[in-house]
C-alpha cells in the first residue's frame, strides 16, 4: 500500500500545481483587465478543482477502508503506520501547495471584491446616488448606503 499511497499524494499535487498555475493566470487576467483571461481560468479553474476533489474522495476512501478518518487527521495516522518518508514528504508538499493555493485565491477574490465595489460605486453615481458611504457590518458584509454619524463635535 506504500506505493499507492505515495501515487495518490502525487496525483493530487499534481492536480494542485496546475490549479495553482491557473490561479496566477487568473490573477494576471484580473489585474490587466482581460476578460477573456478571466473566463478562460475560471472555466479551467473548475475543471481542476473537480479533479482535485476526485482525487481526495479516493484518498478518503482508502483511508475508510483502513479504518481511519478521512481527511487529513487521517492521513497522517496512515503515513505513521506506514513509516515511509516519500510519502510523508510529499504529503508535506502537499499541504504547504494547499495553503498556496488559499493564499493565491484569497488575493483573487480581494481582487474581484475591488472590482465590484468599483464598479457599483460608478453606477451608484450615474444613477445619483452618490451621497451615501458603503460600510461593512460585524461580518464583514457590505451595507450600501449607510451614512456616517458624527460621535462628537469640538
Amino acid at each position: 500500500m506504500t506505493g499507492e499511497t505515495t501515487h495518490l499524494v502525487a496525483a493530487e499535487i499534481s492536480c494542485a500545481r496546475e490549479l495553482l498555475q491557473t490561479l496566477q493566470q487568473e490573477y494576471r487576467a484580473l489585474t490587466s483587465g482581460d476578460i477573456d483571461g478571466i473566463e478562460s481560468a475560471s472555466r479551467s479553474k473548475q475543471e481542476q478543482m473537480q479533479r482535485l476533489q476526485q482525487q481526495m474522495q479516493h484518498r478518503d476512501h482508502l483511508l475508510r477502508q483502513q479504518g481511519l478518518p478521512p481527511g487529513p487527521a487521517g492521513m497522517e495516522q496512515w503515513l505513521e503506520r506506514l513509516d515511509d518518508a516519500d510519502a510523508t514528504t510529499l504529503w508535506h508538499e502537499l499541504q504547504q501547495l494547499a495553503e498556496r493555493l488559499q493564499e493565491q485565491n484569497e488575493i483573487n477574490g480581494g481582487l474581484v471584491a475591488l472590482s465590484q465595489r468599483q464598479v457599483r460605486q460608478a453606477l451608484e453615481l450615474l444613477v445619483g446616488r452618490s451621497g451615501g458611504s458603503d460600510t461593512y457590518g460585524p461580518a464583514g458584509g457590505h451595507h450600501p448606503g449607510h451614512r456616517s454619524q458624527t460621535l462628537a463635535r469640538a
